[in-house]
């Protein structure tokens, strides 16, 4: 039982404690609005075992269309070979997005040469 429909359950164990009678406006009133309160639980308990089937369905189809992306476009690596020693490397998208420069892991010199704007090579 969820959360909302204990507290409901506790609440008309209350009213249940009152000894009011049905007979009387108050107990009637009472009783409708327990009613009431029960309904409104039951559609928040089936409104969350939706949600939680939704979302369950969306990391499905997160996971489904990075797999195909994947499959598309391949992984998202990026190989390089350094212009100083000849080796490949390759580096992902938290490389490539760095603001560091990447540097060969074989001879520790830049892979992309560093090139200022004045220079015409």
């Amino acid at each position: 039982m969820g959360y909302i429909k204990e507290k409901v359950a506790y609440v008309k164990g209350l009213a249940d404690g009152l000894s009011l009678s049905e007979a009387s406006a108050e107990g009637r009133v009472l009783k409708a609005m327990l009613e009431v309160l029960e309904e409104i639980a039951d559609s928040v308990e089936e409104n969350e075992a939706a949600l939680a089937d939704m979302n369950e369905c969306v990391e499905r189809l997160i996971e489904d269309n990075e797999a195909i992306n994947d499959l598309m476009f391949g992984d998202d690596d990026f190989t390089f070979e350094c212009p100083h020693c000849g080796e490949i490397t390759e580096f992902d998208d938290e490389d490539m997005d760095s603001d560091e420069e990447l540097m060969c892991p074989h001879c520790h010199k830049p892979i992309i040469p560093d090139f200022d704007e004045d220079d015409d090579e």
